[in-house]
């Protein structure tokens, strides 16, 4: 039997993983998102997966790990296609083969994250954390500075991506994490339609990382360093911030339960702000985020734990 884990190179957390996998003797295969796995169907129930010199029956997989992303097929067309229509049809032809690949991995054997949803609208998600009675900071979407002071008056400013954005090569005035707004600086050549919350004062920020149904957290004292005052992940690492085990309240956790169980994530890292009033505002929700940080410096084995989670444990 054998342990497949979907992800990329230099994920730290996975190569963590994959040594407690060795640690526990089980053999283990990390599949790179970018590459594509050849598959052979012997009936469609019974497929025979070809990666790098391994070939696996389905049968012989015991658990995967959606990490980073979902498993990608070959699929090999014979001939050059220059008709847009006909290309189409290929490109959903594949996709077709490879939504059920997923699925048959998803529903058959034991498995971490969802293929189908590795990526979120944060949009949706704050609207479906505002049902469940959520905190959400004062939000906008506007191309307008007129409509910033309008909706939010004096009231200081942040943006964030709605998205994430890979570039090929760095560009120097673009930030990808949240960042504060200058509302008088702004002006409307300068921006396109962009996401807008109110600048909510906190005592320290608290991240999440969850795993069915179960909650690990650390509380993270970022406030006092105006490096990452507006975003911890604008790390200080000459003076890194304190972080501590944090334990979520009980009330929080059901809800997130509940807006986990929506979103159909088994999986994900999860970010609040608290404020000097101890109230608890919900930022956002990355079903892929990244956890080593708390593993090591909360003491809680996390990469352990995902796999004894996915060895039956």
């Amino acid at each position: 039997m054998i342990h497949i884990i979907v992800s990329e190179d230099f994920d730290i957390s996975t190569r963590k993983t994959a040594q407690w996998f060795d640690f526990y003797k089980e053999e283990v295969l990390i599949i790179n998102k970018n590459e594509e796995v050849v598959i052979k169907f012997n009936n469609l129930k019974d497929i025979v997966f070809f990666y790098q010199d391994k070939e696996i029956i389905i049968s012989e997989i015991k658990s995967i790990w959606f990490r980073r992303s979902r498993l990608k097929i070959n699929y090999v067309v014979n001939h050059e296609i220059n008709d847009k229509d006909l290309l189409s049809y290929h490109n959903k032809t594949k996709r077709t083969i490879e939504d059920f690949v997923n699925f048959l991995l998803f529903n058959n054997i034991i498995s971490l994250g969802n293929p189908f949803s590795g990526n979120v609208n944060k949009l949706i998600v704050n609207e479906l954390a505002s049902n469940l009675g959520f905190k959400i900071p004062k939000s906008t979407l506007t191309r307008c500075p007129d409509e910033l002071n309008t909706c939010f008056e004096s009231k200081p400013l942040i943006t964030k991506l709605l998205v994430p954005l890979v570039l090929k090569q760095e560009i120097n005035d673009l930030n990808f994490l949240t960042m504060s707004v200058d509302k008088e600086m702004i002006r409307e050549s300068d921006f396109s339609t962009s996401f807008f919350q109110e600048e909510i004062k906190k005592s320290f920020e608290v991240r999440v990382f969850y795993i069915q149904g179960n909650f690990f957290s650390k509380a993270i004292f970022s406030q006092n360093d105006d490096q990452t005052s507006i975003d911890y992940r604008n790390y200080n690492l000459s003076k890194p911030n304190r972080e501590v085990p944090f334990n979520l309240p009980s009330e929080l956790k059901a809800k997130l339960n509940s807006l986990m169980t929506k979103l159909s994530l088994d999986t994900g890292s999860i970010d609040f702000i608290v404020t000097p009033n101890n109230d608890f505002f919900f930022l956002e929700i990355n079903p892929v985020g990244q956890f080593g940080d708390m593993s090591y410096t909360c003491n809680y084995y996390l990469e352990k734990k995902i796999v004894e989670l996915l060895n039956g444990g």
